[in-house]
């Protein structure tokens, strides 16, 4: 499920590569990365009644009235009426879009790899490049894009002054043996280097303490947390995690929980 909703984010970023008109590259330029969405949470339906919609290059953007409120969607190309009524498919929230084609900026947006309309899930305009393009063979391409950017640990953060927890293990220990902790709850003393909320609905962390200077260990979560806070955190062990794309972690601390 990691992978296609990764997917469903990429497309939006990729889909407009073959568009021959200005407007269409411009657009491609516009398309977020996954790692973009800021701090706070999107209007919470992802269904509703079409207000309006506007479309622009391979895209069309929806005004929504949800039972939440009015929010703004992306889909790939697609004729929608207004007065519809529709539910997005495979939607990730973004926050702050800049859309140049529209000369608009959503101070939230909802990107979505298609739409189900009126209960029938609707056809993309042609030349408009499916959802789930990686099943295409002939469509499977890398994306140009820097994933170890995402994945980098930030080396200039300090933690030296970051003991062990009592009863706790420490990052060095994790990463030096993930094979023994594989699918474990495991209790850490860490400091938060990096926050990413909001990517594929969960919060990502990178954590660093005193057992690692040049490494971290990368953790998801449903709770908030400050860059710089030392924090006592419980959660569980993956490892070979490949989320696609070059999104790889030998080790990944799930459902991480403040004790």
């Amino acid at each position: 499920m990691k992978k296609v909703t990764l997917i469903v984010t990429l497309f939006f970023m990729f889909a407009g590569c073959n568009a021959e008109s200005p407007k269409g590259k411009e657009a491609q330029k516009e398309m977020p990365a996954p790692s973009m969405p800021a701090q706070g949470a999107p209007a919470a339906s992802y269904g509703g009644t079409v207000v309006s919609t506007k479309d622009a290059s391979n895209y069309t953007y929806l005004e929504i009235k949800g039972k939440d409120g009015v929010f703004w969607a992306a889909v790939p190309q697609t004729k929608v009426a207004t007065g519809a009524s529709v539910e997005l498919i495979g939607p990730i929230p973004m926050k702050n879009f800049d859309a140049k084609v529209l000369g608009k900026k959503f101070e939230t947006i909802i990107f979505a790899g298609g739409v189900m309309v009126n209960g029938k899930q609707a056809e993309a305009a042609a030349g408009t490049a499916p959802a789930n393009s990686a099943s295409n063979p002939q469509q499977q391409k890398e994306p140009a894009i820097d994933a170890s950017a995402h994945m980098k640990a930030d080396t200039a953060a300090d933690a030296s002054d970051v003991k062990k927890a009592e009863g706790g293990v420490t990052i060095a220990e994790v990463l030096a043996n993930p094979a023994s902790f594989k699918d474990k709850k495991v209790l850490l003393r860490t400091k938060v280097t990096k926050f990413l909320p909001e990517i594929m609905k969960k919060n990502w962390l990178h954590l660093k303490d005193a057992s690692v200077k040049e490494k971290d260990i990368v953790a998801t979560s449903a709770e908030q947390f400050k860059v710089g806070d030392v924090v006592l955190i419980e959660g569980i062990v993956k490892t070979n995690q490949d989320l696609g794309f070059g999104y790889k972690y030998d080790v990944l601390i799930e459902e991480v929980v403040k004790k």
